[in-house]
């Protein structure tokens, strides 16, 4: 997840981790990059699937020059059946 404003970084990251074991993700972590293309500190190094790119036309005319970034994890358990894996991240 992307912000362009701290305080609803702030507000979402401290909400995912104080939440009750089980009902949240399993990892949780934030990390802030610079809003623009270079490849050791900008858009490049968000981490996304092999098939995603970061659009920063998407981005609200109002960012700054800084992005704000929430990297989540649901641990998939073999023994968890499908319809269960896909009703959490919903």
């Amino acid at each position: 997840m992307i912000y362009s404003e701290f305080e609803d970084y702030t507000k979402d990251a401290e909400w995912l981790v104080t939440l009750p074991e089980g009902d949240g993700f399993d990892y949780v972590e934030g990390f802030v990059v610079a809003n623009n293309d270079d490849p050791c500190n900008g858009w490049p190094t968000i981490p996304m699937g092999s098939n995603q790119i970061f659009n920063p036309v998407c981005l609200p005319s109002s960012a700054g020059p800084v992005l704000y970034c929430l990297e989540l994890a649901l641990h998939y358990r073999k023994t968890a059946r499908s319809s269960e894996v896909n009703t959490v991240i919903n």
